[in-house]
């Protein structure tokens, strides 16, 4: 169902009639106990979400949506589900809109990695504050994080976000995070006073940039995906399961958020230029030519 969403496309405010009675039906949260359930239903929620976000919001149906999310957050093997999402909803909103939700979005984020933090959530969370970051912009998170608790951002930023950036795997992942770092080095002037925090985010993005992915635990709490021959090892004589079996043809392809920065290397290194014509650029220079190997490699 998801599929043929998709390949309808956005051609209107609303979805099909009969499309419209499935939507509330996804945010009631018995639908998702049955773990085997929640990829299929997230990503039919996210073609709605992605596709008629107007719709969504105009029907009072966005924090349903976030309870949902809240609820996938508690699951370490589907917290994956839960933020995407929640990126659906950074993605298809406009900022206006989201943006008097995001207090409560942070909290939930935060609780959850002090709580129950694992290696997969925290490479998932580094993922969304990026791509955050690349659609709301470095000043908007930094701000709003930090009215949670003074410096909050910068804490998060240096003790879970730069120590782990270069364990995240994909193209397109890896390319948001280098955006992301290179938005906060040129755009907040706040990271740009804080020189020493502003030369380690420039050695985490080189590395992201040049360097290889860093060894993590891939593997815990990540469902294996199954496929369709796989039923017979679950069904047996019982005549049901639900082990998701996902159609190939209906895998939902990642969504390049940056599209625009064609040349991430070129664009981290326009992000420099433009934070050494700052306020603090002065300082900043003398920092980088304190290590010419560093300079070299930003020049």
């Amino acid at each position: 169902m998801a599929q043929l969403l998709d390949a309808r496309g956005s051609v209107s405010f609303e979805p099909p009639a009969h499309y419209q009675a499935l939507l509330e039906p996804l945010l009631i949260p018995d639908m998702y106990q049955q773990k085997g359930n929640i990829p299929a239903v997230v990503r039919l929620l996210v073609s709605f979400i992605e596709h008629y976000p107007r719709y969504v919001h105009s029907k009072g149906l966005t924090e349903k949506v976030l309870i949902i999310f809240r609820s996938l957050l508690q699951y370490k093997n589907y917290d994956h589900e839960g933020l995407n999402v929640l990126t659906a909803i950074i993605i298809a909103y406009p900022k206006e809109i989201i943006s008097p939700f995001m207090g409560s979005v942070y909290q939930t984020l935060f609780q959850r990695l002090q709580t129950s933090r694992t290696p997969k959530y925290v490479r998932i969370l580094i993922i969304f504050l990026s791509i955050l970051v690349t659609i709301h912009g470095a000043d908007d998170v930094v701000a709003q994080v930090n009215l949670i608790q003074n410096g909050l951002f910068w804490m998060l930023l240096q003790r879970v976000w730069l120590p782990n950036v270069q364990k995240i795997t994909g193209s397109l992942e890896r390319k948001v995070c280098v955006v992301a770092l290179a938005s906060l080095l040129g755009e907040c002037a706040e990271l740009q006073s804080n020189a020493d925090t502003w030369a380690s985010c420039v050695v985490s993005c080189l590395k992201v940039l040049h360097g290889a992915v860093e060894s993590d635990d891939m593997t815990s709490f990540t469902p294996k995906t199954q496929s369709v021959g796989d039923l017979k090892h679950y069904t047996g004589d019982s005549g049901f399961t639900n082990v998701f079996c996902p159609l190939q043809g209906a895998v939902r392809a990642p969504i390049d958020v940056c599209e625009s920065v064609k040349q991430p290397d070129l664009y981290f290194r326009e992000r420099i230029y433009q934070a050494l014509q700052g306020p603090s650029g002065v300082h900043l220079k003398s920092l980088l030519q304190a290590s010419p190997e560093l300079l070299a490699m930003v020049q």
